[in-house]
Order: C-alpha cells, then structure tokens, then sequence
C-alpha cells in the first residue's frame, strides 16, 4: 500500500524511507487508505483484499502508527461476506448491501446535519 503524504507532515515524514506500508503478494492487497491524526496517533483504514480457498473477499481493516514509519499489524473490522465486500473506507456504513467510496459531510447551513 503506498501512501501519500502532504509537505506539511513535519519531523514524521523525514524519518519516511518509502510511501510503502503494507506489500501485498498474489492472494493480499492493500488499497484505498484513509487516515486521521488524533492524540497522537495516526490511524490508516483502507481496503484488504484477500484470496481464500479461490474466492476473493473485500475487507474494511485499520492500522496504526506513532511515528508513520512503524505501523501495528493489519486489523480486519467487517466480517467475511462475499454479498457485503466492504472496499473504499472513507466512512465506514453499513446499510443492506456492498458499500464503495462512502464518505459523509456535515451540511455548511445546517450543523449536525
């Protein structure tokens, strides 16, 4: 999983060898990163695509990190369901089927909306 990282990233992204995190291989992959900074911690969502017993299943899994260069082991948080193939994490929501790209925005007239 590569990531991109804004200029503004202070004393964390000098310390960055490489964008990779995560390397995938012929039956994993690691895409679609989302991150958010909070008390000190960097927290990565993103999409973990796994090949098991020749069906591919789409997982939402998390990961975190103090310094952006070590990053705790991949941490799968939606359930093993070929009808529900969770991808995309912007905001995580489950309603019925497979979600992709969902993100919610708070409404600039109406706060909390």
């Amino acid at each position: 999983m590569l990531m991109a990282c804004s200029k503004t990233g202070g004393p964390f992204l000098s310390a960055i060898d490489s964008p990779r995190l995560f390397a995938g291989n012929d039956t994993l992959a690691f895409r679609d990163p989302a991150a958010i900074y909070e008390n000190g911690v960097f927290h990565l969502y993103f999409s973990l695509v796994r090949i098991e017993n020749d069906s591919i299943f789409s997982y939402v899994a998390t990961s975190t990190s103090v310094n952006l260069k070590d990053w705790t082991e991949p941490r799968i948080l939606t359930e093993r369901d070929q009808n529900l193939d969770y991808s995309s994490p912007g905001n995580v929501i489950r309603f019925g089927g497979r979600m992709i790209d969902p993100y919610l925005i708070e409404d600039k007239d109406e706060p909390g909306k």
